[in-house]
């Protein structure tokens, strides 16, 4: 679970410990495996996530009170910090443009829709960055840092 997140056993053990304490998981030992545990949510756990899923509410809620300019920096800022987390090393797994060998930043000579998925050949922009993609393949570490430092880039220099 923790390698499927991108964080450590040591965060997600953390994590689940807050979870429990506020009520919100139960634990209940595993008939097939006497050393493991099995999560659920708690009726309490239930009512959050509810509230969660309902449009307005939670994440979702001040997503969607954006603006498209502000959601797309927020996606490219997102982009950024994902990617600079991968690089010293407290992330791993993670499924964004940014590490996918995919991604041409800055390569389509569109200024509105300015980078290129190699994937799907197709031209977009920072509204449409991808924080978790089906089709992602890790780039190689040296792309990866290539591909990160021209997405930094405000005004990206040419192509080589």
């Amino acid at each position: 679970m923790a390698e499927r997140l991108g964080v450590t056993a040591a965060s997600l053990s953390d994590t689940l410990k807050t979870m429990e304490a506020h009520g919100w998981i139960e634990r209940s030992p595993d008939p097939r495996d006497a050393r493991a545990q099995l999560l659920h949510l708690s009726p309490k756990g239930r009512a959050q996530a509810a509230l969660k899923r309902q449009s307005d509410r939670g994440a979702l809620g001040l997503v969607q009170a954006l603006e498209q300019a502000d959601l797309a920096a927020l996606l490219r800022c997102t982009q950024l910090l994902v990617g600079e987390a991968q690089r010293q090393g407290l992330a791993t797994g993670l499924r964004t443009c940014v590490g996918c060998r995919f991604f041409r930043p800055f390569a389509s000579g569109d200024a509105a829709r300015p980078h290129l998925c190699g994937f799907t050949g197709q031209p977009f922009g920072d509204l449409e960055l991808r924080v978790d993609c089906a089709e992602h393949e890790r780039a190689e570490p040296q792309d990866f840092a290539a591909n990160r430092e021209r997405f930094r880039q405000r005004i990206p220099l040419p192509a080589e």
